[in-house]
């Protein structure tokens, strides 16, 4: 297992073609006009090279999120000001084809030899193409999710070393992100309370209500079978807000994320109610 951290940018490919570099996202949207200075570093790629990765701003020593979104949601010529003022950095952590005389596919082969041959690529280039730090060592790794949430990293991602490359979720990458769990009272539901899709819970120190994740199955069950136990007042009446109250009575443990996915919440499981 290798570990790597979790940047907090734009996840982006770059094509180096014969003629062009395009940039494209996960959703294929072309954005190579508006990242105008990674196009520009990644000319120096050999055609035929695919990397997957980050593109990310650092401001005052932080990855800088909103600086990123502002230059993907720009205009060409904002863009070009933008990459002046805060130029965007392309943190690699895959090599989807090795260019050159003979371009090969990479896709199929083990993460291992990807992360070697990008190694290769990427280390005499330097910034602002360059490939992601990545341990497998257990004692760095779990230095790295300590330390470098200061510098704004949202985690650590953990790849198998022999992987083939798969686009989209994988469960041969896991990415763990900062949170913290509490103890929360359930105060309503979103959907039918004898299956909740999610629950709205009160979190300690939180004046707001929260609405969870989405419910795994077991979950929901777990949960619909506690509150149907409850009193059936106005449960079924659904106010303007979009969730049903129900009396108090069961507690679940939720995480709840850090960083710039501070407040979202995971149910973990069922406290007390069952």
């Amino acid at each position: 297992m290798s570990a790597e951290p979790k940047w907090d940018g734009w996840r982006l490919l770059i094509f180096r073609t014969e003629r062009e570099v395009y940039l494209q996202t996960r959703s294929r949207r072309l954005v190579t006009d508006l990242f105008p200075d990674l196009a520009h570093a990644a000319a120096a790629l050999p055609a035929g090279c695919v990397l997957d990765g980050e593109a990310v701003v650092f401001t005052g020593g932080r990855t800088d999120f909103e600086s990123v979104q502002r230059r993907g949601l720009s205009g060409r010529t904002r863009a070009a000001v933008l990459a002046r003022k805060r130029p965007a950095n392309f943190i690699a952590f895959d090599l989807l084809a090795e260019g050159g005389e003979a371009t090969q596919d990479l896709r199929t082969r083990p993460y291992a030899e990807r992360r070697d041959r990008l190694l290769h690529l990427l280390t005499p280039l330097g910034p602002p193409l360059q490939p992601t730090p990545a341990t497998g060592q257990r004692q760095v790794a779990e230095r790295w999710f300590e330390e470098m949430r200061s510098v704004g990293v949202e985690g650590l991602v953990l790849k198998r070393t022999a992987s083939r490359y798969r686009p989209g979720r994988t469960s041969d990458w896991q990415k763990i992100r900062h949170a913290v769990r509490h103890d929360a009272a359930v105060i309503g539901v979103l959907g039918n309370r004898r299956r909740p899709r999610a629950v709205v819970v009160a979190l300690p120190g939180h004046p707001t209500p929260a609405v969870t994740n989405v419910l795994p199955a077991a979950l929901s069950f777990q949960l619909g079978r506690a509150l149907s136990q409850l009193p059936s007042d106005d449960l079924d009446n659904v106010p303007a807000r979009g969730w049903r109250p129900v009396p108090l009575g069961v507690t679940v443990e939720v995480q709840v994320g850090t960083t710039r996915h501070a407040g979202r919440v995971r149910v973990v499981r069922l406290r007390h109610g069952e």
